[in-house]
């Protein structure tokens, strides 16, 4: 989630949840992330304000990750559209991504170079017209 920086982080919290699991992990000033794993999938709630309000932030992700139940019929969407729409936002040279982009854009050169193409002329096409 964090990329390379993800090894300067602190360690992550282990928040007691019963069946399911929780962590904290304070990202840096002013930023806390809390995950939830849970039998429908994982959920993330980040909390990001002033540095100097950090411990109201830490409250806050920690009260979530306590307090939160989910639904036992809710469901992450798995939609292609949701899973595009978070590589285009997160991860843009994911191949899911790069691949479409990159045929998109051959079709529209294409189009572009077929647009831009100047026709034949008449005496060019068939040297037996009169022009």
């Amino acid at each position: 989630m964090f990329g390379a920086a993800a090894a300067k982080l602190r360690p992550p919290v282990p928040i007691p949840r019963g069946d399911e699991s929780a962590v904290l992990l304070h990202a840096n000033d002013g930023l806390w992330v809390g995950g939830l794993a849970a039998r429908t999938g994982i959920q993330v709630v980040w909390a990001s304000g002033d540095p100097t309000r950090d411990g109201e932030l830490e409250t806050v992700v920690r009260s979530v990750l306590t307090d939160f139940k989910l639904a036992p019929e809710a469901e992450p969407d798995r939609s292609f559209g949701v899973l595009l729409m978070h590589r285009l936002t997160y991860d843009p040279m994911h191949p899911m991504v790069l691949l479409p982009g990159l045929v998109l854009a051959a079709i529209a050169a294409f189009i572009i170079r077929m647009i831009l193409r100047s026709p034949a002329g008449r005496s060019e096409a068939d040297p037996t017209l009169p022009d």
